[in-house]
């Protein structure tokens, strides 16, 4: 069955989203990367704005420059966090609002930390 358009498309969004996010994160900027994995400036610019997908090596290059886990660039949970920061958050986000009150998480009259 191929590959719908819309879902390459979706993809590549969130891809690029994820390679931004950690990108920043690690105060890097689009020139640094690229010298870092070793392509052109507008090739990252490209993996960026979704309008090329890198392959999966350079995937792998991505994260360990980045420091991020692979599955932090093409899975669902929180970009630029380690694998030991997502476990906290997903434990966090397990917790009912009691729990998340009792725990420190959010404060009784503003709904914050």
């Amino acid at each position: 069955m191929p590959r719908r358009k819309h879902d390459d498309l979706a993809a590549r969004e969130h891809l690029a989203r994820r390679v931004r996010q950690a990108r920043v994160q690690k105060g890097m900027t689009q020139q640094e990367l690229a010298e870092e994995v070793d392509a052109a400036v507008q090739t990252v610019s490209r993996w960026e704005s979704a309008k090329l997908w890198p392959s999966l090596p350079t995937i792998y290059r991505l994260a360990k420059i980045l420091n991020v886990e692979i599955e932090a660039l093409v899975g669902e949970g929180p970009a630029g966090l380690s694998s030991k920061e997502a476990e906290v958050v997903e434990s966090w986000r397990q917790l009912d609002t009691e729990g998340q009150a009792k725990n420190g998480y959010i404060g009784s009259s503003t709904g914050t930390r």
